[in-house]
């Protein structure tokens, strides 16, 4: 019995090494890419700056490209993983290669990040409206919208980041499930947006009866 559990667990690391050394890979073949043409470019122009501190900016900026290159695709293929509290029944998917936060994650709540990727999914207790925690919420967003029994907000974080988010109103609790990430990932993470935007909890049919 402890042999076939060892083995059992070799496999689950070996599934998500594998997986994340993929994701490393095509990061570094991505990166590798612009610094060989870097270089190309730089055997036929001449250098226009020797500033130190916007080298060091544009090194940042070109591995955040990457990083959203590398994303490209990825989310939309690789594995989703299914979080599940049991006292509160309640679920979120995300890619496998994100990972738990797990100071910040809790029965009601949970937290994951990848890079400047991140993904919060919460539930709480609150008696507003729809409408009326649209109202409270609506002016820190861009762009939203209003259905019966949920909102829609996107809006900017600072300068460079975005977030899009889904609230959702139950018979007792309140839904959340937020995305924030930099605006370069805005293409390459577009199934997981997609996600967010048709999240429901009455689909999760595997607790037997709906949330609402």
């Amino acid at each position: 019995m402890a042999i076939i559990s060892f083995i059992i667990v070799c496999c689950e690391w070996t599934e998500r090494d594998t997986l994340e050394v993929d994701v490393h890979n095509l990061i570094t073949k991505k990166l590798k890419e612009k610094v060989d043409n870097k270089v190309q470019e730089d055997e036929t122009t001449e250098p226009v700056s020797e500033d130190t501190s916007d080298f060091v900016t544009n090194n940042t900026l070109v591995e955040r490209l990457t990083n959203a290159e590398a994303l490209d695709g990825w989310i939309g293929s690789c594995p989703w993983v299914t979080w599940k509290s049991d006292r509160y029944r309640f679920r979120v998917q995300y890619p496998y290669f994100m990972n738990v936060v797990e100071y910040l994650t809790h029965d009601d709540c949970i937290y994951l990040q990848w890079e400047m990727l991140k993904m919060i999914g919460k539930m709480y207790e609150n008696n507003m409206s729809v409408n009326e925690k649209y109202e409270a919420l609506k002016s820190g967003a861009n762009t939203s919208s209003v259905g019966e029994d949920y909102f829609l907000l996107a809006g900017r974080i600072g300068k460079d980041m975005r977030f899009f988010e889904k609230d959702i109103k139950g018979e007792r609790y309140w839904y959340y499930l937020r995305v924030e990430f930099p605006v370069e990932y805005t293409k390459a993470i577009d199934p997981l947006l997609q996600y967010v935007k048709d999240y429901y909890p009455c689909d999760f049919i595997d607790f037997g009866y709906t949330l609402k």
